[in-house]
């Protein structure tokens, strides 16, 4: 049965059944990837990543990800793994270093909002429209504004030259998923600059 045989409502309870099904092992994957610092933001990790999939992705896309290809607990591990590296992933901005300033450990990360405060702008960015005059202001525009796992693959491959041999070892992605992703990130960027 593939998902065009289904009902929006269906389609919902089969995702939900799925992710409780993966939960466990998303929890755990969850301890992993925050480590000492579970108690701190690891619960919150889970939850911003998982939010992220469910509200920002096509039905189509989680039904494919998570039912027909059953690969939620890898997605999400992954993007556990590259929110929790970054201190430009919306994950940082939105909670970690908030959390970092409440906890008081701001001598052992230090805030580089401080230093580099053109860095973000990620508030802002989504109160203030953006005049674009030029077709790279458009494209740099709209990559700013991917999801987190599609701008860090367009970013690799097409900004810093890592090919997909080298992204398959640091990210442990699957060629094949590279070049599915990496175009999808593409496609979401035409999409975002053929409105303007």
């Amino acid at each position: 049965m593939t998902n065009m045989d289904l009902s929006e409502e269906q389609i919902k309870r089969e995702i939900n059944t799925y992710v409780k099904k993966h939960w466990d092992k998303m929890v755990a994957d969850s301890k992993r990837v925050a480590g000492a610092n579970y108690d701190v933001y690891g619960k919150d990790l889970l939850a911003f990543c998982l939010s992220e999939l469910l509200t920002k992705k096509s039905l189509e896309y989680q039904y494919k990800l998570i039912v027909e290809d059953n690969r939620l607990p890898n997605y999400i591990g992954r993007a556990m793994a590259l929110n929790i590296k970054s201190h430009t992933s919306p994950f940082y901005s939105q909670y970690r270093r908030y959390t970092l300033k409440q906890v008081g450990t701001l001598s052992l990360t230090p805030d580089i909002e401080d230093n580099f405060p053109y860095l973000y702008n990620y508030q802002e960015d989504l109160l203030t429209p953006k005049h674009l005059q030029t077709p790279e202001d458009c494209v740099m525009h709209a990559l700013q504004h991917l999801d987190f796992y599609h701008q860090r693959l367009v970013t690799e491959y097409y900004l810093n030259g890592m090919s997909y041999l080298q992204m398959n070892k640091k990210y442990r992605i699957s060629l094949n998923s590279l070049k599915k992703d990496i175009a999808k990130g593409i496609e979401l960027i035409k999409e975002h600059c053929n409105k303007l």
